[in-house]
């Protein structure tokens, strides 16, 4: 090899690194798909590591890695750079051998890399990415049927990455038309699409909210009817004018809605291609709110509150007489200046001004008192009311303010002192509270509502006083926050009185604020609603479930005519009342795919007094198909008499689309599974087949006398297709377990004469290694069980096979002992212990898993196919038992289990 063989082109080399990164799989999470194929590699290569790796600047990237734990190592010593420079199979039988590579870190070694052989994966446009590579310790060679093996596994490789790089760009590609569709549909303007026919090909759902349109009903018309209407000939120059030059164009017309409303829309349209593409702006309200402006322009110069109109910059354009009136400040005083600079209002506290300046920043509607001082130096109180005015494009156009003189409503206020009073015999508790809450004077209603005195809780706050278990602390807490903003606030909320009883109560507090604006006293009023909350409830749970539920209801008569729906029926069905009142609420509902027996059969139902709950579809009154779900409740006089037929229809569409998915999803899944069930069974015949030809004829062979060259290679012959029919064999087996085809038989076993057979048939193995095979079974262990005989040796007979394939001296020793047991029942722990090499710790909990070995070179040393283990967990856990392992490396292992097991008697035979 010559390292001048790694000289890669720049320019070819980076784009090589953009075809890898397109596939955007570099530091990945593993993939089965993957992970399968470098296990594969490795049982077909027989070498105990396998990988698939990705090379990009400066790292060799494993995708998936068999036998091996790293993620990945630096390209400089990467083998897979010699596989990426050609097409075909790169392979180094002795790497020690090898000028270049015998150098590498990962060879120059105690345990370093021996052999190498990898396929590179090559890209439809003939980059090569990286390689599948398998790797071993010892020198080898790869055969012609290997080397074919590994090219086609590179191949597959390279298909699963090609596919996992086209769902991607199909989900992104979906994702964005969804986005594109989301954003398109929830415009609140009108966008369609028009052929050249003047006909709307698509249109989005707002055409519904503005003119009352379905897409469907909107889609087909014609543009000079829905957009137009009768004034054609006033549009048809600006129409023409937009065909001959294909520029977009504006234009304002009046549309009539579907309820027969005038709507003034705001469109604007191009022509491209035959086709027109125009959105259409609801602009009614702002062409209304210019009418009522100008109406309004006539009446404010009249009226007693002052009106103050600035400007999109909120500078003032006009003020009327009654503005003057008040403050005493002329249009001259605050023209062309911002309204606040001038008349310097100040808000009753911090938060009303931090509200205040945060209506202003967002240009929202508010309403604020303020104090002020007029003109000509009086103290006033004035309420401001400022709402902003909209142009055609949503902007700002202006500012109106209403101004209120509330002086005289402050003073009187602060005289609700003074008429507390006069309110010591009201019905209704009233209390008076200083600025920090204390309690001042409360009269004797109130004292007989609460039951504490006055004494009581005179110059004291009472807090959480009247507080308990029911209380809604929501509440508690708002008027709380009411009273620390200086706010008025009206509650409903249980209390508890001083005697520990409970009473609902409405509290109303206000706020009483002297000349600087601070407030000095807070009156309260408190009346008793404990009777009247009680009838609130009922009427409110009733409230709840007929008309605030986002279910339909509807009230039939003893006959089954709609009487009443709520509006929840309305939105679902889009029938009115008006639209079903007096008939069988089924006869409105029905459609050409409705199932008209479902309806019948529930109609008898009712006939025989009898509730029912069916899943129905029907047609909306726009014709649109709906699945609902229909519950119906008979409604009985004293005298067992119908007299009402309650029903409650939920829509389930999506819950039925889910459905018919999840059946779908299932149907695939079934032909999946199906298909893997044909395709391991076309494999036990087409592969086991030849491969049993292939043993008789070693065999028959080995009897006719070889020379000892030819020995040595039949033995090599027996042993590799021995091994590979073990593997097929493990492979069904395990196959069917993992799909559920195995069912556990419940009948007869003779448990010391299985024990004896699986020794009988163990002993010869035993014997040619030279170590002893033992059982022994404890007098307790019942003579027959019920249980899966076939299953059962399975099991042992797994663990009998590895224990003897891994014990060179010694023994390996079957073990039964009963843990419990009663009449009927048994649990028994089975047991096979050896003498041989041991597990590792760190390895015990992986020797169970699909084609594991302790350790890397188990296979080679030993054979098998790292599922026997794996078989046997399985078929125990089909016992709801579980395998355990006690081992110490180089002294031997003992597996263990434990099974509950029925006992045989002879009454079940008579059973």
């Amino acid at each position: 090899m010559n390292k001048e063989g790694l000289k890669y082109p720049t320019e070819l080399e980076e784009r090589r690194i953009a075809a890898l990164n397109s596939y955007d799989v570099l530091d990945t999470l593993p993939e089965k798909e993957f992970d399968a194929i470098t296990r594969l590699a490795s049982y077909i290569c027989q070498a105990p590591v396998a990988l698939i790796t990705l090379l990009n600047e400066d790292k060799q990237w494993f995708k998936s890695k068999f036998g091996i734990e790293i993620d990945g190592t630096d390209r400089a010593h990467s083998f897979c750079n010699y596989t990426i420079l050609g097409d075909d199979i790169f392979e180094v039988p002795d790497t020690l051998e090898d000028e270049v590579l015998k150098t590498n870190p990962f060879v120059d070694t105690d345990g370093g890399v021996r052999f190498y052989a990898g396929a590179p994966l090559v890209d439809p446009d003939g980059y090569r990415l990286g390689s599948l590579c398998v790797v071993d310790t010892v020198p080898r060679k790869l055969t012609a049927e290997q080397r074919d093996a590994l090219r086609t596994l590179a191949s597959e490789v390279m298909s699963h990455l090609l596919l996992r790089k086209q769902k991607k760009e199909l989900e992104q590609s979906l994702e964005m038309h969804k986005q594109y569709s989301t954003l398109f549909n929830s415009s609140a303007d009108i966008h369609f699409i028009a052929g050249e026919g003047s006909e709307i090909e698509y249109i989005n759902s707002s055409v519904t909210d503005i003119l009352g349109y379905t897409t469907q009903q909107a889609i087909g018309k014609s543009l000079w009817e829905f957009v137009v209407g009768r004034n054609r000939e006033k549009y048809v120059p600006l129409i023409e004018e937009a065909l001959r030059t294909q520029r977009p164009f504006e234009l304002e017309t009046q549309t009539v809605a579907l309820n027969g409303d005038v709507k003034h829309i705001s469109w604007s349209a191009i022509n491209r291609g035959g086709k027109w593409y125009a959105s259409g702006r609801d602009t009614t309200f702002q062409q209304k709110l210019i009418e009522d402006t100008r109406q309004l322009s006539l009446v404010a110069s009249k009226i007693k509150n002052g009106v103050v109109i600035s400007n999109a910059n909120d500078e003032v354009m006009w003020t009327n007489e009654a503005f003057e009136n008040i403050t005493g400040y002329t249009l001259k005083d605050v023209e062309g200046k911002f309204l606040g600079a001038v008349i310097q209002g100040k808000p009753i506290d911090a938060d009303t001004e931090r509200q205040l300046t945060e209506a202003r920043r967002k240009n929202v509607s508010y309403e604020v008192e303020l104090s002020m001082v007029s003109k000509y130096g009086m103290p006033l109180w004035i309420l401001v009311n400022n709402s902003p005015v909209y142009a055609e494009d949503g902007s700002i156009e202006k500012y109106i303010r209403i101004v209120i003189d509330i002086t005289k409503r402050k003073q009187a206020e602060q005289n609700v002192e003074i008429l507390s009073f006069a309110a010591r015999k009201s019905p209704s508790g009233i209390f008076i509270r200083d600025a920090a809450g204390r309690i001042m004077w409360m009269n004797e209603a109130l004292e007989n509502i609460i039951g504490y005195k006055l004494a009581e809780l005179k110059d004291q706050t009472v807090g959480t006083l009247l507080i308990g278990e029911d209380t809604n602390l929501e509440v508690f807490h708002k008027a709380v926050e009411a009273v620390k903003a200086n706010q008025s606030y009206e509650i409903e909320i249980k209390i508890y009185r001083k005697d520990g009883s409970t009473a609902w109560v409405y509290i109303s507090n206000s706020p009483l604020f002297n000349e600087d604006g601070n407030v000095e006293r807070q009156i309260g009023v408190m009346v008793d609603i404990t009777e009247r909350k009680k009838i609130d409830e009922q009427l409110k749970m009733l409230s709840l479930v007929a008309s605030k539920t986002n279910s339909g209801v509807i009230i039939n008569n003893a006959d089954g005519h709609v009487e009443w729906v709520n509006s929840a029926f309305e939105k679902i069905t889009g029938y009115s009342l008006a639209d079903v009142r007096g008939k069988h609420l089924g006869d409105s509902l029905k459609g050409e795919l409705t199932d008209i027996a479902i309806i019948e059969k529930v109609r008898e139902l009712s006939a025989q007094k009898q509730s029912f709950e069916v899943d129905l579809l029907i047609y909306r009154k726009d014709g649109e198909q709906l699945w609902i779900s229909v519950i119906n409740s008979v409604i009985m006089d004293d005298d067992g008499k119908v007299e009402r037929y309650i029903e409650t229809i939920i829509d389930i569409t999506a819950k039925k689309k889910a459905e018919l998915e999840l059946i779908a999803a299932k149907e695939e899944a079934l032909q999946l599974s199906r298909a893997k069930d044909m395709f391991m069974g076309v494999m036990s015949h087409e592969i086991r087949t030849p491969l049993n030809a292939v043993i008789g004829m070693s065999h028959l062979l080995m009897e006719d006398n070889p020379h000892e060259s030819q020995k040595e290679n039949l033995e090599v012959l027996k042993f590799s297709a021995e091994n590979l029919m073990t593997l097929i064999n493990d492979v069904l087996d395990f196959t069917k377990i993992e799909t559920g085809n195995i069912e556990l038989e419940r009948a007869k076993v003779d448990l010391r004469e299985m024990v004896q057979s699986i020794v009988g048939s163990m002993r010869y193995k035993a014997q040619e290694k030279g170590i002893s095979l033992t059982c022994t079974i404890e007098d307790a262990v019942p003579e027959k069980i019920i249980g899966d005989r076939a299953r059962l040796v399975q099991i042992l007979l797994n663990l009998v096979s590895n224990s003897v394939k891994f014990t060179s001296e010694g023994g390996v020793s079957i073990d039964l002992k009963v843990i419990e047991q009663s009449e009927d029942t048994v649990r028994i722990r089975f047991g096979v212990a050896d003498t041989g090499i041991g597990i590792a710790k760190d390895k015990q909990g992986t020797i169970f898993e699909s084609f594991k070995q302790a350790e890397m070179d188990t296979t080679r040393k030993y054979g098998g196919t790292g599922l026997g283990l794996a078989i046997s967990k399985r078929l125990i856990e089909l016992h709801d038992s579980r395998i355990n392992v006690d081992s110490v490396v180089g002294e031997g292992s003992t597996f263990w289990f434990t099974l509950p097991l029925t006992r045989w008697l002879s009454r079940r035979q008579i059973i």
